[in-house]
């Protein structure tokens, strides 16, 4: 029996690269965005600026899905209290780190190559009033 992938994911999943990762004792990363969660395969630019505006300017990056909350929060970026949180091999919470007065600044969607077997990537970049350990 073949199943299609679309018929199969129905929220934001880690992906298959982050699996893998899981596999070898390495981590993935949950997103609490305040009214849902997504699951993220890179997280970057956790630097605290302090004085700075804004004090830090993240950027998440995960498989698209057919949810769309990444871009709708884009497309209305009101500040929200977010939560990263890195996950360990067995997937449990390893340490959180929080964001507060965050904002979408920049959504970037997918490279779409038909010729191409990479996975399609969206991006979030995130301007935020704090960084701290939660």
């Amino acid at each position: 029996m073949s199943l299609d992938p679309r018929e199969v994911i129905i929220t934001p999943v880690v992906s298959e690269k982050s699996y893998s990762l899981i596999e070898d004792n390495k981590y993935t990363f949950e997103v609490d965005l305040g009214d849902t969660t997504v699951g993220c395969s890179e997280v970057t630019g956790l630097v605290l600026e302090p004085g700075a505006t804004p004090a830090a300017t993240v950027t998440l990056r995960r498989g698209v899905s057919s949810d769309g909350t990444l871009l709708e929060w884009a497309r209305h970026p009101e500040p929200r209290r977010v939560t990263i949180t890195l996950l360990d091999a067995r997937h449990e919470p390893a340490c959180r780190y929080l964001l507060l007065g965050a904002r979408p600044v920049r959504w970037t969607g997918p490279t779409l190559d038909a010729l191409s077997a990479a996975v399609a990537i969206e991006e979030l970049v995130l301007s935020a009033e704090d960084l701290r350990p939660a």
